[in-house]
């Protein structure tokens, strides 16, 4: 979340800083290079906004996660939620305009995630780091409280010892 933050921020400030030269261009009666100047700065607006509502919907997940996987050293952290998933700076939706979350399958190292609307489907499979049968049921108990899907679990082991 914190890359897509930058990444707007960095986006502001040039929009800002072109709206800005292209106004003292206009100041001083240069009203071709004004107009030049605010047409560019003009073009990074659809970015812009791009970016925002990328960070609207990150927040969004964040806030109501499911599953959190902290990365391994300088690898990014995953957050799944009721709303999408975040992975690194990379959002993937569902819960909102007609994207649905249709089903989820753990198995002892990934976690499969199926979405979509109507016949386009995506899948998205994740490490997830669950390391006994007690977490991987308190996630599916998640997953149906919050989504009202069941999440299916493959080659957990009932007599599992928790670490």
């Amino acid at each position: 979340m914190k890359a897509i933050k930058t990444r707007r921020d960095k986006l502001i400030c040039l929009f800002m800083a072109g709206i800005f030269v292209a106004a003292w261009f206009a100041l001083v009666n240069e009203a071709k290079v004004a107009f030049g100047i605010g047409l560019t700065s003009m073009v990074l607006l659809p970015w812009l906004l791009l970016e925002n509502r990328r960070l609207r919907a990150a927040r969004l997940i964040w806030e109501n996660r499911i599953l959190t996987v902290a990365g391994e050293k300088g690898a990014t952290e995953t957050v799944v939620s009721t709303f999408g998933a975040l992975v690194g700076s990379r959002v993937y939706k569902w819960g909102w305009g007609g994207v649905a979350l249709l089903t989820v399958e753990l198995d002892k190292e990934r976690i499969c995630l199926a979405y979509g609307e109507g016949e386009k489907i995506s899948r998205l499979e994740l490490a997830h780091g669950i390391s006994n049968i007690q977490l991987a049921m308190e996630v599916k108990q998640k997953f149906w409280y919050e989504t009202g899907v069941s999440a299916v679990l493959h080659g957990w082991q009932e007599n599992t010892p928790p670490n």
